[in-house]
């Protein structure tokens, strides 16, 4: 029994180590590889802007402002909030702003994934090259349309802007999450990006090709919609590329209680899709296709926390029972979280962080522990697709986040 424990915690390690290996070695990339710029154009592209929102009157409002002060021809963007199963007031103080809006009402067929498929079906796609997708949580630096138009003019379909997070300075939790959102824009996604690979959908600040729309379509319905819609365009041979100059801004939970609702459904969706990653790596090894391969392998890569805990349990285990092996494991794992807190102090530098952000390192002991809780409590919410409100603050504190491109 003790040498089948030593022989599943070996795997563990090795498996710990690719994910690590892979992170460090994207981490050296964002810091020295330089990215081709992409040409400054004028303005060509027609945008259809598309706001899914579910009882968001308290932050409707701010979102689409933010939208009316964009630097870019009125003539070529239309703005609409898809109020869906709404209750409150959404509908009406969106259509009080002068924007379209798509009201459904579907109990059956609830979700974000579904209420974007009604939608797409509604809007006319011949007289727009590209739709927009945001949350009703986010505001869009005013630049945002000129730098998606300079990449689609460049000959790219499908583009994720840069997911920042709004508040970053209200609490110790949303500055530990600036950290690690920074982390994921630019050591993981715009480092990627660098070197020709796809990256994933996030979810809010993807840009995705009328062509791309016609022929994949948007088929996604899970509670993980956006990397499930990944999935569908690395089958296809799509390239989704990252342009960090392309900001969007949500408002980060700002306490584990009003975080836990999402933090489920994103663990859940992820979970959901393990064996569609697993199915893209295989076919990616078999055709010697590394685009595909690459975003399986994405799929699979455990997050920040859940790298950080199957390092930390497999850890005390080698230290609490005598197997086979223990002493090299122990000085393995030990390696695993010591390459870890080098990572973390790369995002930390990349951030040019505040002492409010340092001084947040010290909750993240707590933090992990929750968000063990909350992985294994996913497991029970595998076959969940509904689209939860998560609980909102009207306030924001803190402006755009810091970041080094």
């Amino acid at each position: 029994m003790l040498l089948i424990l030593s022989i599943v915690l070996g795997g563990l390690a090795c498996l710990l180590t690719i994910s690590v290996g892979y992170l460090l070695c994207l981490g050296w990339v964002y810091y020295f590889v330089k990215e081709k710029l992409v040409t400054r154009v004028c303005p060509v592209k027609r945008f259809a802007v598309l706001i899914p929102a579910h009882n968001e009157e308290v932050i409707i409002e701010k979102a689409i402002q933010s939208w009316h002060q964009m630097d870019y021809p009125k003539d070529l963007m239309r703005i609409h909030v898809i109020a869906d199963n709404c209750t409150d007031s959404t509908a009406s103080l969106a259509q009080r702003l002068g924007v379209r809006v798509l009201e459904r009402h579907d109990l059956q067929h609830r979700g974000k994934g579904q209420a974007l498929a009604w939608a797409l079906q509604i809007i006319d796609l011949s007289a727009i090259d590209a739709v927009v997708i945001v949350d009703a949580d986010t505001t869009v630096d005013k630049a945002f349309l000129s730098v998606m138009n300079d990449r689609f003019v460049a000959g790219a379909r499908v583009v994720q802007g840069y997911d920042g997070v709004m508040n970053p300075y209200e609490s110790t939790m949303t500055c530990l999450m600036q950290v690690t959102n920074v982390m994921k824009n630019l050591l993981f996604n715009y480092a990627k990006s660098k070197v020709g690979l796809s990256v994933h959908l996030m979810g809010t600040g993807m840009c995705i090709g009328t062509d791309v729309l016609k022929t994949v379509g948007w088929r996604a319905f899970s509670i993980g919609e956006d990397i499930e819609q990944s999935a569908f365009l690395a089958k296809a041979g799509i390239h989704v590329e990252f342009d960090p100059r392309a900001h969007v801004f949500a408002q980060e939970a700002s306490s584990l209680g009003q975080a836990y609702t999402q933090r489920v459904r994103w663990s859940a969706g992820r979970m959901q899709l393990f064996g569609t990653g697993a199915r893209l790596l295989y076919e990616g090894v078999r055709t010697g296709n590394l685009q595909l391969a690459d975003s399986g392998l994405t799929f699979l890569l455990p997050n920040y926390a859940m790298l950080a805990n199957l390092s930390i349990g497999g850890l005390l285990l080698v230290s609490m029972v005598e197997m086979p092996g223990c002493h090299m494991l122990l000085v393995w794992f030990t390696l695993l979280l010591v390459a870890q807190c080098a990572y973390l102090f790369m995002g930390l530098v990349t951030t040019r962080p505040t002492p409010m952000m340092v001084w947040s390192l010290a909750f993240a002991p707590v933090f992990l522990i929750w968000k063990l809780m909350v992985d294994l409590i996913s497991i029970i919410k595998l076959n969940e697709s509904t689209w939860v409100r998560t609980r909102r603050s009207s306030s924001n504190v803190g402006g755009e986040p810091p970041t080094r491109m």
